[in-house]
């Protein structure tokens, strides 16, 4: 999905007795997280904004490629996300922390 003018903020909602915000698209049954083959991200040249939660992306272990370049992300990056990725690019976003 790397430069489709995809603008906006993640998807998220409230989760229902969890108090807290995720990402629709990626814990949803058809969502990001289930997609155990999955082996490249790229979001890269969009105008995205907010932030990234990573937690459903550590069990895709043929994840090998996570790029979210150019986009008008913020808040903090994780930078391993799983430990299968060999290529990562956080670049030109507005993050304010790496871990």
């Amino acid at each position: 999905l790397r430069d489709n003018n995809l603008a906006g903020r993640f998807p998220t909602y409230t989760k229902p007795g969890f108090g807290f915000i995720t990402n629709t698209w990626m814990y949803a049954k058809t969502g990001l997280g289930n997609l155990l083959h999955l082996q490249k991200v790229d979001l890269a040249d969009n105008t995205l904004t907010g932030t990234i939660d990573y937690r459903p992306l550590y069990n895709i272990l043929s994840l090998t490629h996570f790029d979210v370049s150019g986009n008008h992300l913020g808040g903090e990056v994780d930078v391993l996300v799983t430990s299968s990725v060999t290529h990562a690019d956080f670049s030109n976003n507005l993050f304010t922390s790496m871990h």
